[in-house]
């Protein structure tokens, strides 16, 4: 009886889960999730208020999105919820069904239903590893920019970014396991290839304090259910060196021929729409990610920087010294050992750069070149300032994006 129960905290637990992994695998999935997370923030307070008592439990509502949450309060709540939710309902199912001594048919449907949430969504993550989407390559502001000064999550990003070999073998990796998830023979291999992969991904999370651990730890705990059921064989071959013995895999099956050549056609169907649908929706975020080279690209020392009309001295710690520009961003370098990375929007048509400059305004600055030699002018952060720039011929670096 305990082992029924268990089975049907799993089902409830997992049917709640892993539902917005399909979802947004639907068409116009994204706004079907938007729906489900008001349905929950409706939820979220009340259990916040009455359940675990907080002083604020309207914190716990999640943002409307379309997109999977990471790691929000919230989302987290919402994780005990379904736990909380999955013991009542399997309780009540176990007093009202205690005849039942099994539930295979309905295990396979569940592995199916869990399989397929966990690999059209690690199918992206690795996707966006082998075309380079996840984690940029190296450019000038990242190559100038000292370690000291970075974020973990920062530092974590440059990690991976400078070795495509090494983002496209994670991503190899874990585009290997989804693809042993689409068959029931090869379901157990994949899970086992993608709790390795995620137990990694999870410990750097943590370690870098990536904010999408929660999304980690629903994919491995999916992994790890899947791999449960073959728990005494994984045992018997690995700890006692016992015979593994066959398995009888549980899950839909199909007595007549014409049902399952029909069945076969709609996975193929499903599974090329999806592996198509996201490959080329990555793609599509690459070439758009991949902003061209502006016409200042380069790295500049700081000849001369006036601020309403007072020059900046060299001995002040605040007075800038290099500048470096890539696609979309500037390096500033102060001489006090200060450094300030900001984004920025080159015209290369009308001569201008564009920077934030607070939180609802923007910088906009006029360029003009003499050769190597480039005046920057125009209000910046509340002041008239005028710039004076130098390139540097061929500036070189140890370490070289490859």
């Amino acid at each position: 009886m305990l082992e029924c129960w268990a089975f049907r905290l799993l089902a409830v637990y997992f049917a709640l889960d892993a539902l917005p992994d399909l979802v947004l695998r639907l068409p116009r999935g994204g706004s079907l999730l938007v729906p489900y997370w008001k349905t929950w923030n409706a939820v979220l307070p009340w259990f916040g208020a009455h359940i675990l008592h907080l002083s604020n439990p309207q914190r716990l509502q999640l943002p409307v999105v379309s997109v999977l949450l990471g790691d929000f309060t919230g989302a987290y709540v919402l994780m005990l919820v379904f736990l909380v939710l999955a013991v009542i309902v399997a309780t009540i199912w176990t007093l009202a069904d205690q005849q039942r001594s099994d539930y295979r048919m309905l295990h396979g449907w569940l592995r199916v239903y869990v399989r397929y949430a966990l690999a059209f969504s690690m199918l992206g993550y690795g996707i966006s590893k082998l075309v380079q989407l996840q984690f940029r390559p190296l450019d000038l502001v990242d190559l100038m920019t000292p370690v000291g000064v970075l974020q973990p999550r920062e530092l974590l990003w440059a990690y991976m970014g400078f070795s495509s070999t090494y983002q496209i073998f994670a991503g190899v990796v874990e585009c290997l396991g989804v693809a042993l998830l689409f068959f029931r023979r090869t379901v157990l291999l994949g899970a086992l290839v993608l709790i390795g992969s995620l137990t990694n991904i999870l410990v750097i999370d943590i370690a870098y304090g990536v904010s999408v651990r929660r999304i980690v730890l629903r994919f491995l705990l999916m992994a790890l259910f899947l791999a449960a059921a073959d728990w005494r064989r994984l045992m018997n071959l690995f700890v006692l060196h016992r015979a593994a013995g066959p398995v009888q895999i549980d899950g839909p099956s199909w007595q007549s021929p014409t049902a399952r050549r029909v069945a076969f056609a709609l996975k193929a169907v499903i599974i090329i729409g999806v592996v198509t649908s996201v490959s080329t929706h990555r793609y599509h975020e690459r070439v758009t990610a991949a902003a061209p080279r502006p016409e200042l690209y380069g790295v500049y020392t700081v000849r001369r920087v006036t601020r309403d009309g007072r020059a900046e001295l060299p001995e002040n710690p605040e007075s800038w010294r290099w500048i470096g520009i890539d696609a979309g961003r500037l390096l500033i370098e102060s001489s006090g050992m200060t450094w300030q990375r900001r984004r920025a929007e080159f015209d290369d048509v009308r001569h201008t750069i564009t920077l934030p400059s607070g939180p609802l305004a923007n910088s906009t600055l006029a360029y003009s070149r003499d050769g190597d030699s480039v005046l920057v002018a125009g209000m910046l952060d509340g002041k008239q300032t005028k710039i004076v720039l130098r390139r540097v011929a061929n500036p070189r670096f140890l370490l070289q994006g490859k």
